[in-house]
């Protein structure tokens, strides 16, 4: 009877929210990078500032930082090309590292460090090198 009951409940929510499509367009729109910072909201003395976007990066799905400033950038270009995952094996993943070369405090320039990915999808920054997880790779 649980299993019953649960399937109920996704289903329903399922068609609320192809009801909630239908009636008032996207529940989640697109938004510009400017536009996604003023919907957060953060704690008193807190703030946020955008160093990087499109087009110097493109689905970034992970992120670490060297010593140096320098951003590694995972990018998975590769997922769910369609609804049905068609194409995925595709070798177009990505890691780019970001710079700041003129030091304002936002990244400007992009170096592919490693491409032909198959959906990678983590990197750690070593001390001599990077590790990146593209499953079933280490």
């Amino acid at each position: 009877m649980r299993g019953r009951s649960v399937r109920r409940s996704v289903s329903i929510v399922c068609a609320l929210l192809v009801v909630a499509c239908d009636q008032r367009g996207p529940i989640a729109p697109v938004l510009t990078s400017q536009q996604a910072l003023r919907t957060f909201r953060l704690p008193p003395g807190y703030s946020m500032q955008l160093v990087a976007a499109e087009p110097l990066v493109h689905d970034p799905v992970a992120m670490d930082l060297d010593a140096d400033g320098r951003m590694y950038v995972v990018e998975m270009s590769g997922s769910m090309p369609n609804v049905n995952g068609r194409g995925e094996q595709v070798p177009n993943g990505k890691i780019v590292v970001l710079d700041d070369t003129d030091h304002d405090g936002t990244m400007d320039r992009r170096t592919v460090f490693l491409d032909s990915l198959v959906l990678p999808r983590t990197v750690s920054v070593l001390e001599h090198g990077i590790l990146v997880g593209a499953p079933p790779f280490l």
